[in-house]
């Protein structure tokens, strides 16, 4: 157990300092661990080891924008949540549901990604989780716009809206991201909606420059997001391209 928290927090290390790429080194060290201990132990190490080295996977196909090949995890993960279902500890699984959420959202998969995040909100303890449960509302909703789901955009907007108004907001992109639901709950046009697109992208990267705002990033890359919305290509594309010039 020492020894996979210590593995873990290398991998913590690489990802700050952006050596992405020494990673995976680190998950094959974890996941090729013998399991010599006791029954329960071992179940316990099983599920750990399980749970947390693919939420990093996961996580590191999001930033690289690799979202086609996060999504060939998906059969290992199922069948492994047939195995360790209710083991794994309620913040292991909801990042876990979020992570796919986001990973078929990039791969275009929408009704997939739906389908992930809907498990995660209707599980009552997310609630408790309140920044995860915040910024699943808010991908809920934007998944939701790449649909174009005419019927019921108007009530998850103003569900939405009125989620963000009663919250006690912890950062100011919840309150920026409140202004912009307002400015497209009347559905404007093609031309104010590129405008607000754009108005939402500058105070987006503004606010990205702010070290305690840069936290809301973490969960989902909104401002490639509005990008591929002002450029109409893929979000994929878009998070690759930035992933090419910052190399």
């Amino acid at each position: 157990h020492n020894y996979i928290t210590v593995l873990m927090n290398i991998i913590n290390a690489c990802h700050l300092i952006n050596h992405t790429d020494e990673i995976f080194e680190y998950l094959t060290k974890i996941r090729s661990i013998p399991q010599k201990s006791l029954i329960s132990k071992r179940e316990y190490l099983d599920v750990k080891v399980f749970a947390d080295t693919i939420n990093i996977e996961l996580a590191l196909d999001i930033v690289k924008g690799e979202f086609k090949k996060g999504m060939l995890l998906i059969p290992e993960i199922d069948a492994r949540f047939e195995e360790f279902g209710g083991k794994m500890n309620k913040y292991q699984e909801s990042v876990l549901y979020f992570n796919l959420s986001v990973i078929c959202f990039g791969a275009g998969e929408y009704s997939f990604a739906l389908k992930w995040l809907n498990t995660l909100l209707n599980d009552k303890d997310i609630e408790m989780m309140q920044e995860l449960y915040c910024f699943s509302k808010i991908l809920n909703l934007i998944i939701h716009f790449e649909i174009g789901n005419d019927e019921l955009l108007p009530d998850i907007v103003r569900s939405t809206h009125r989620f963000l108004e009663q919250r006690k907001k912890l950062y100011r992109f919840e309150s920026i991201f409140l202004v912009f639901i307002k400015k497209i709950s009347n559905y404007p046009d093609e031309k104010d909606l590129k405008k607000f697109y754009s108005e939402l992208k500058t105070e987006l990267e503004q606010l990205a420059q702010d070290p305690f705002e840069r936290r809301a990033f973490d969960y989902f890359d909104f401002i490639s997001w509005t990008d591929s919305k002002i450029k109409k290509i893929p979000f994929a594309e878009i998070v690759q391209a930035k992933v090419r010039n910052e190399k």
